[in-house]
Order: structure tokens, then C-alpha cells, then sequence
């Protein structure tokens, strides 16, 4: 999957930036939030308990979409504005729980 960012704003009082990105993934369906959280927070080298996906728009037969997405400063600061989707909280819980290594 290649993403790339579209658009970055500053948002000061929110303690965040909202990013505009395009995901392309050929051949492929579209990513679950969880691996599109992993995948933004490493193209903005950010840590992914703060970031915030909020929209995925995809077009029938075309293996790209338009991401919008907040990078928060901190978790707490994505705690206390964002709500929090239970699916890649649960995955993110799932994965710290798996042993390393073995």
C-alpha cells in the first residue's frame, strides 16, 4: 500500500494536524482502520495511539482512497476530543497482548 499526503493543516487549539491522504492499494481491498492507523503513523512518523482516522472514501472498482485523518500530540489529547472506534481500540489491545518472539 502506497499512501501519500494530499493535504496537512495545522490545527493549534485541537492539538493536532488533520491530514488529507491517498491510499493506494492495487489488487487489494480496502485496508481495515487498524492497518490504516499504522500505515499513516509511520508515513508521518507519528506514535498510532494518536492517531485518528475519520473517513475513508473509496469509488467503486478503483483500488485507491481519500483518508482523512488526525494526528494527535499526545493519546490524551485523541481521548478527550476523539471517539475512540472499538474495533482498532480492540486491535491495538489484541496486539499488546500477544507475547513477542515466541
Amino acid at each position: 500500500m502506497e499512501i501519500t499526503i494530499l493535504k496537512e493543516v495545522e490545527q493549534p487549539l485541537l492539538n493536532r494536524k488533520r491530514y488529507i491522504f491517498n491510499a493506494d492499494f492495487p489488487e487489494k481491498a480496502t485496508p481495515a482502520r487498524a492497518i490504516l492507523v499504522e500505515e499513516i503513523a509511520k508515513k508521518v512518523k507519528a506514535k498510532p495511539e494518536g492517531v485518528a482516522v475519520r473517513h475513508v472514501y473509496t469509488k467503486y472498482g478503483v483500488a485507491s482512497a481519500k483518508i482523512i485523518s488526525h494526528i494527535y500530540k499526545s493519546a490524551e489529547d485523541l481521548k478527550k476530543i476523539e471517539i475512540v472506534n472499538k474495533k482498532v481500540a480492540a486491535g491495538a489491545a489484541k496486539k499488546a497482548e500477544a507475547p513477542k518472539g515466541e
